[in-house]
C-alpha cells in the first residue's frame, strides 16, 4: 500500500523545542509590618526605590534562572511582569539594591545561576550606614519576597517583601536614688554587629552561628541626654542562640556567647548628684536578644525595643565595669516590625 501525504498550504509557524511561552503576570507586593513608614530624617523603611525579579525553573536550590528583571520607581500594588509561564516555579524580589548590575548577565547568567548562587549573596557591613542604600536624600533598606506556585498567563499573584536589618528601639531615664546618687549617662554604642549578612531576609532563621568577625558602630551622642534619651539603630541579623541557665540580667551579660550584640552605655557616677566632678565612669552592657535573660537572637525584620531605668548601684552586676548600678529593663519586647 502506498500513503501519499499532501501537506496543508497553510504554512505552520516555526518554535524552537527549547522555547518557552511567556504571559504578563500582575503582581502585588506588599511590605512586612508597614506602619512604620520613616522613622530617622531620609530612612525610608517600607518604601521601594528599585526591584530584582529573578524568575526560576523550579524551588529546589538547584533550580536556574530562566529571567531577570531590574526595575526602578517600580509600582508595587500593580507590577506587570512577563514571566515564563511554568508550575512550580519560584519568583524572587530583591529591593532597593540600587544596583542595575549584580544580576546581570554576568553576576546571574540565565539558564545556569542557581536558587543556591541567590542563598549564597552576602552584604558586608562596615558601620551602621551599610544598612541602607542611598538614592537622593533618601536611604532606603534592602528587602526580600519570595513566590512559590504556577505562573499562568494573566494570574494576579501577591508576595511579601522582608527587610534585611533588624531594628534596636532604647531609651532610658536615670533617676536620683535614695541616697541622693546619680548616673549621668554620655553615650550609647551598638557592638558585636556582624561584619556580613545573606542577601536575602529569613525572619524565621533560627540557626545558631558565629559571625565571621564583628564590628562596632560609632558612639551615638544625638538624642543622649544626662539622665534620659533614646537611640535608634539597625543591624544584621545575628542568631547566637540561648542560654537556659540564665536567670537574670546579670547572668545574661556574664554568659553571652562570643560576638554576641550588646549596647554599651557609658556615663559617670556621682554622689552627690550636684558634685562637681563625678566619683567613677561607668560603662553598662545590656546585650540583645527575645528577652533580657535567655535569649541572644537578633532576627532580620524584627523590632527589638528595650526601655532601661538606672537608679541605684548593685556591685555584684555583671553588666556594669568600673562601677555597677542596678536597673530595670521593662518592657523588653520584640516582634515583628
Amino acid at each position: 500500500m502506498c500513503v501519499v501525504v499532501i501537506p496543508s498550504c497553510d504554512k505552520q509557524p516555526y518554535v524552537k523545542p527549547a522555547e518557552k511561552s511567556m504571559s504578563e503576570v500582575l503582581f502585588r507586593l506588599y511590605t512586612a509590618n508597614p506602619e512604620l513608614l520613616v522613622t530617622k530624617a531620609g530612612i525610608q523603611e517600607s518604601l521601594v526605590e528599585n526591584l530584582w525579579v529573578l524568575q526560576f525553573n523550579g524551588t529546589s536550590d538547584a533550580s536556574v534562572l530562566i529571567k531577570s528583571n531590574y526595575y526602578t520607581s517600580p509600582n508595587l500594588n500593580a507590577l506587570k511582569l512577563f514571566l515564563y509561564n511554568g508550575s512550580n516555579h519560584s519568583v524572587y524580589f530583591i529591593a532597593n539594591t540600587n544596583n542595575s548590575t549584580v544580576f546581570n548577565s554576568v553576576n546571574a547568567p540565565i539558564n545556569s545561576y542557581t536558587i543556591s548562587s541567590l542563598k549564597a549573596r552576602n552584604v558586608n557591613y562596615s558601620n551602621q550606614e551599610s544598612n541602607f542604600t542611598t538614592v537622593g536624600d533618601n536611604q532606603y533598606i534592602r528587602m526580600s519576597g519570595l513566590f512559590t506556585g504556577n505562573i499562568p498567563g494573566g494570574a494576579s499573584l501577591a508576595a511579601t517583601l522582608y527587610r534585611l536589618p533588624a531594628k534596636i528601639s532604647f531609651s532610658y531615664t536615670s533617676i536620683v536614688t535614695w541616697d541622693n546618687a546619680l548616673v549621668k549617662i554620655s553615650s550609647v554604642t551598638l557592638k558585636g554587629v556582624p561584619s556580613s549578612s545573606k542577601l536575602l531576609s529569613n525572619p524565621s532563621n533560627s540557626t545558631v552561628l558565629e559571625p565571621t568577625s564583628v564590628i562596632n558602630y560609632s558612639s551615638v551622642s544625638s538624642g543622649i541626654g544626662e539622665t534620659s534619651g533614646s537611640a535608634t539603630f539597625y543591624m544584621p541579623e545575628n542568631i547566637r542562640g540561648t542560654v537556659s541557665g540564665n536567670t537574670t540580667p546579670s547572668d545574661k551579660a556574664a554568659n553571652a556567647p562570643v560576638k554576641s550584640s550588646y549596647l554599651e552605655v557609658t556615663g559617670n557616677y556621682y554622689y552627690p548628684q550636684n558634685a562637681a566632678t563625678p566619683l567613677k565612669a561607668v560603662i553598662y552592657r545590656i546585650y540583645l536578644g527575645e528577652n533580657n535573660t535567655t535569649d541572644y537572637n537578633i532576627k532580620s525584620n524584627t523590632r527589638y525595643i528595650i526601655s532601661a531605668t538606672f537608679k541605684g548601684i548593685e556591685l555584684s552586676d555583671a553588666r556594669v565595669s568600673t562601677v555597677s548600678w542596678y536597673s530595670d529593663c521593662d518592657p523588653w519586647t520584640s516582634g515583628n516590625w
